[in-house]
C-alpha cells in the first residue's frame, strides 16, 4: 500500500491514519508504526514509534482502534505547536499467520518552493 498526500498537516496525517486503520486486519498480533515529524522552524526531525506488541486477545480495544487512537494522540501532541508532519511509515503488521506487511506513506511538505 502506497499513499501520497500533497499537504503535510495534521489533517493529512489523519487521512493516512484512517487508511492504515482501514487496511489493518483485526487479527493482528503486533503493530509497529513509525512516524517522522519535522519541526517547521528549525528543520529538526524526530521519529515517533507506535507499538502495540502482542495486542491482548482479551482486550476491549481491537488492533485497529489502538492504532487509530495512537495516530490521534500524535496529531494532538505535535500539530498544535507548528510541527510539520513529513512522513508516516507503517513498518510492519505482524498477523496471527506470521505474515509481515510493510508499507510507506510519504507526506510531501506543503509549499515546497516559492518562486
Amino acid at each position: 500500500m502506497q499513499i501520497a498526500l500533497g499537504k503535510a498537516s495534521g489533517a493529512a496525517l489523519l487521512r493516512v491514519g484512517r487508511e492504515l486503520v482501514r487496511c489493518t486486519p483485526d487479527n493482528l498480533a503486533e503493530i509497529h508504526c513509525d512516524v517522522y515529524l519535522e519541526q517547521a522552524e528549525s528543520g529538526l526531525g524526530v521519529t515517533c514509534h507506535i507499538t502495540c506488541p502482542q495486542c491482548p486477545q482479551a482486550s476491549v480495544l481491537r488492533p485497529r482502534e489502538l492504532l487509530r487512537r495512537a495516530v490521534l494522540d500524535l496529531v494532538s501532541t505535535f500539530e498544535h505547536n507548528g510541527t510539520r508532519i513529513t512522513g508516516l511509515r507503517l513498518i510492519s503488521l505482524v498477523g496471527t499467520d506470521k505474515k509481515i506487511t510493510t508499507s510507506v506513506a510519504p507526506l510531501e511538505p506543503s509549499g515546497a518552493s516559492a518562486a
